[in-house]
């Protein structure tokens, strides 16, 4: 998966007021966190801390699904076009 960073993103769209609601300073965070994981050895210690961190990104995951559906649709209305259906 590729993240711009804020700076990174500005540079390239300069125009573009899109802020990118994970940068690669949360995902990095993200992983330093779960790379704590084995280090619990209480189970409830170590689904609590998993689902504090996965409801950080569970929007993020909606999302991904939404695009990922819209495309689906994309890529079969162009099967069908050129089907002539």
């Amino acid at each position: 998966m590729f993240i711009l960073n804020e700076r990174l993103t500005r540079q390239i769209f300069p125009e573009n007021k899109y802020t990118a609601p994970i940068t690669i300073d949360v995902f990095s965070k993200w992983k330093e966190r779960a790379q704590t994981f084995a280090s619990l050895e209480n189970k409830l210690t170590l689904f609590i801390t998993f689902k504090k961190l996965e409801d950080e990104f569970e929007a993020i995951e909606h999302r991904i699904y939404d695009v990922a559906d819209e495309l689906d649709s994309a890529i079969q209305l162009a099967i069908d076009i050129a089907r002539g259906k």
